[in-house]
């Protein structure tokens, strides 16, 4: 007895994208922070530089930053945390470039520049950081500042101070530096890895363009850069970044970084798109980058090729069937149907149709092409094989 098994043309709605949706962006890591609460048992009851100046300009200067943590809760275990200082306007207080940082616990710092004076206790501790002062400035004065002091007690307590706590201190120094006028250099900015030139936007969520970027600055280094993209109209959008440090990663927010911030290669940048946008091109039109002695740089006339980006509200289908609907999958050596559909709304045709969800029947069947024949009646197809020896084929949303 030959037994017959057919692939049938049954689907609820048929899961066809004819354009490529675009990935999410990495992650990008974020430093931590202790979360705002109540008066904590914990702070710092001294804080102050060594010095209130420093001459810079040899390469090699150094000051050292003596702090105080304090705890009444008398379960304190012991202290740990991180110290902050980023160089400072002045006159306007808004900081510039990226901060210097250290990791400090009850024995110091793992790179032993931090250490802790005798006579600690788990209540008062005192901590000396050696602070390698950075050369170059955007003049030849630079004032630097604690900007931020996050510590924990082992026993629950925490503080996060900024501006508003640690200003009742002498919190900054000023440094003689070498001017540094000079701006980042743009290596090359380009789809990041994975991008495809065009963007599918689901309906109501917006698009992602990912690119990648190669920067040099060597004296004060690179601090972060914006990449501004601009539609059909000339609407625009943009996507940031910035060189932080996390407090258990290190330099974080852009690719591969030396340690100081002097070459950044392989920067990711996202560009998020509004959702309901046109159908249309998207191109890199300016990338701005700016130094750590806080000098931007804003590079046009870019040759980056365009994103296309297209979503359902331009492109749908209807009218899908299988031909034949069925088949025999246990004799044939090549058992083949065509899916048909009819598009509307496609400007210059349908480049690709793929089946994207074919449910418990994954095993049971397969694509054979994303390539689509258009027929004489106007009908797009694309080949499926339905694997030897199976039931049935459906697919579904």
């Amino acid at each position: 007895m030959i037994r017959l098994r057919r692939l049938l043309a049954s689907m609820t709605a048929a899961g066809v994208a004819c354009m490529l949706s675009a990935a999410p962006g990495a992650a990008v890591a974020q430093h931590h922070a202790a979360a705002p609460g109540a008066a904590s048992a914990m702070g710092v009851s001294a804080l102050s530089f060594s010095a209130k100046s420093v001459d810079a300009t040899s390469g090699s200067a150094t000051i050292e930053l003596n702090w105080t943590m304090i705890s009444s809760n008398p379960n304190a275990l012991g202290f740990g945390g991180d110290i902050h200082i980023r160089r400072m306007n002045p006159k306007t207080g808004a900081y510039i470039g990226t901060e210097l940082a250290a990791n400090f616990d009850s024995q110091g710092s793992l790179s032993g520049d931090v250490t802790v004076k005798p006579g600690a206790t788990p209540a008062s501790t005192t901590y000396t950081w050696t602070v390698p002062v950075p050369q170059y400035g955007a003049t030849t004065k630079t004032t630097w500042a604690v900007s931020e002091i996050q510590g924990g007690d082992g026993a629950g307590d925490q503080i996060d101070w900024t501006a508003p706590q640690v200003s009742a201190f002498p919190r900054s120094f000023t440094a003689r530096t070498t001017v540094d006028q000079g701006y980042p250099s743009l290596g090359q900015i380009a789809l990041a890895q994975g991008m495809q030139a065009t963007v599918y936007e689901a309906p109501g969520q917006g698009a992602a363009l990912r690119y990648q970027l190669d920067s040099q600055e060597n004296k004060s280094g690179v601090q972060g850069g914006t990449v501004v993209v601009t539609g059909s109209g000339g609407r625009t959008a943009r996507g940031s970044f910035a060189i932080v440090r996390d407090a258990s990663e290190g330099y974080q927010g852009c690719g591969n970084i030396d340690w100081m911030q002097r070459q950044v290669l392989d920067c990711a940048v996202t560009v998020s798109l509004p959702a309901g946008l046109a159908e249309g091109d998207w191109k890199v039109t300016e990338v701005d980058l700016t130094s750590n002695a806080g000098v931007t740089h804003a590079y046009t006339g870019l040759s980056e090729a365009p994103v296309h980006v297209t979503s359902d509200s331009v492109l749908s289908a209807t009218g899908f069937a299988f031909t034949p609907s069925q088949i025999d999958s246990w004799h044939s050596p090549v058992p083949t149907v065509q899916l048909s559909l009819r598009a509307s709304g496609a400007v210059g045709g349908v480049s690709s149709v793929q089946l994207t969800n074919w449910g418990n029947n994954a095993t049971q069947c397969q694509q054979l092409s994303t390539t689509p024949t258009v027929q004489a009646d106007g009908t797009v197809t694309v080949p499926v094989l339905g694997l030897r020896g199976q039931f049935s084929c459906q697919l579904t949303v």
